[in-house]
């Protein structure tokens, strides 16, 4: 070998460290933190539904949602794709968890929110709340990062030529 290549080599090793340390502990101790900063903004908004009088404390969906919304921000270190899978699994097949049943249950409890003000507040939280997980899950893989702008290539596509598709027979009757 001679000295360029090892040069090049240690400045391609170095590269890599920092890489390495950027992305596996700045970056994932960033998008923890900003994850968890924004389910305790939600957290707080139905906190306050409840203080407002719209929810009650002592309701079930409350209850439940809050507890969901605990247990992200507290295992939100934990939360990537391949422990959410195990996760998954592990609660599909011993479908009898506490967590499981809670989770399968908020639909149902929020349907049953008599005010439909307060239903579609509590849903677009409770939507807020998966759309924040999902993108936290998202920018901690290195394994899903090249995935999401060939996913959005297919299906702005799809949309396309669908419309295409969809207006083309129109116009020609």
């Amino acid at each position: 070998m001679n000295e360029q290549t090892i040069v090049s080599s240690f400045a391609a090793l170095i590269t890599l460290a920092i890489a390495y340390l950027f992305f596996y502990v700045l970056w994932q101790r960033y998008v923890i933190d900003v994850t968890r900063q924004q389910l305790f903004e939600l957290r707080d908004q139905l906190f306050d539904l409840a203080v407002d009088g719209k929810l009650s404390f002592q309701s079930e969906t409350y209850k439940i949602l809050r507890k969901v919304f605990n247990t992200s921000i507290r295992f939100a270190h934990e939360a990537d794709w391949l422990h959410i899978y195990v996760f998954y699994i592990t609660a599909t097949l011993k479908a009898k968890g506490s967590i499981y049943k809670s989770a399968m249950q908020i639909p149902h409890l929020i349907k049953h929110i008599e005010d439909e003000k307060v239903r579609a507040e509590v849903q677009k939280i409770f939507f807020k709340m998966h759309l924040t997980l999902a993108w936290h899950v998202y920018r901690r893989s290195l394994v899903l990062l090249p995935f999401v702008p060939i996913v959005v290539i297919v299906a702005a596509f799809v949309t396309l030529s669908n419309r295409f598709f969809v207006r083309t027979p129109q116009k020609i009757e």
